[in-house]
């Protein structure tokens, strides 16, 4: 993955939890402009510091790196309730998706 992706989705689950940048910043106890310096102007990211950043956001690495990171918890939800159906109504659903 791009450094510029990790830094859209560091900035989507930053949004996502109503943080600053600056909050941010200083929950991973970096200088108050770091986030803001990271999103503005990528640099180098050390993986010691992205763990926190993950950690401070609350966000899984199995979320943060999913394609579907915007819908993560949404698709999850889906397939739990999906995975739990009998056959039979597994291959009702199948059929009834086909015909929408």
């Amino acid at each position: 993955m791009e450094l510029n992706e990790i830094i859209n989705r560091i900035t989507y689950f930053r949004n996502l939890k109503g943080l600053s940048a600056r909050e941010l910043s200083l929950m991973i106890g970096k200088g108050k402009n770091y986030i803001n310096g990271l999103e503005a102007k990528p640099f180098n990211l050390p993986i010691s510091v992205f763990e926190d950043i993950i950690s401070a956001l609350e966000v899984s690495e199995s979320e943060f790196f999913a394609p579907n990171y915007r819908t993560y918890d949404r698709d999850n939800e889906l397939y739990q309730l999906i995975t739990s159906l009998s056959k039979d109504r597994k291959d009702n659903l199948i059929q009834f998706i086909k015909k929408s």
